[in-house]
C-alpha cells in the first residue's frame, strides 16, 4: 500500500476505528482509503498527495520528526482537530471534509460495493441501523404530497 493510502486510512481509522478500539466494522476493514482517494481526487487531482503532505507538516509540528502515519491514534485526533479548526477557512474546510469522508466511507454505500461500483452486499451503516435499503416503488423516505385543489 502507497504512502498516500496508508495515510488516508490512518486519517480514516482515527475517525471511525473499528476493531480492536470499537466493536463494529472500521475504517480499515471496508478500505475508506479509496473513498476518501477517489473523492479527494476527483475534487482536484493531486489532493491526495497534498493532505499527505499537509497532515505530515501539522505532524512535525506536534511531534517533531514525525509523520502522521508515526503519531499514535490520540495524537492523530489532535493534528485532525487542529486542522479542522484552522485559522484558514480552507484549510478547516479541508479538515471538516476528511472526517465527513470518514464517516461517509464506512456507513454510507461505499462499504456495500464492489470494485465495479455495483451494490453487492449489505452496507454496514444499514446493518447498523437495520435499514433495509431502498426499495422500488416505496416512498418510505418522501413526505407525502399535500392534496391539490
Amino acid at each position: 500500500m502507497a504512502e498516500v493510502e496508508r495515510t488516508l486510512r490512518a486519517v480514516a481509522e482515527t475517525v471511525v476505528p473499528g476493531p480492536p478500539r470499537d466493536e463494529a466494522f472500521g475504517a480499515p476493514e471496508i478500505e475508506a482509503e479509496l473513498f476518501l482517494a477517489h473523492y479527494l481526487e476527483t475534487l482536484i487531482p493531486g489532493l491526495s498527495e497534498g493532505v499527505v503532505t499537509l497532515l505530515d507538516g501539522l505532524a512535525a509540528e506536534a511531534v517533531p520528526e514525525k509523520a502522521f502515519l508515526d503519531l499514535n491514534a490520540e495524537q492523530r485526533a489532535a493534528v485532525l482537530q487542529r486542522l479542522a479548526s484552522h485559522e484558514v477557512a480552507d484549510l478547516r474546510d479541508l479538515g471538516d471534509l476528511l472526517i465527513v469522508l470518514s464517516i461517509a466511507a464506512v456507513y454510507g454505500e461505499w462499504s456495500g460495493l464492489d470494485s465495479n461500483g455495483e451494490l453487492t452486499r449489505v452496507p454496514l451503516g444499514w446493518e447498523l441501523t437495520g435499514w433495509p435499503g431502498p426499495s422500488e416503488g416505496e416512498r418510505s423516505l418522501l413526505r407525502k404530497r399535500a392534496e391539490r385543489t
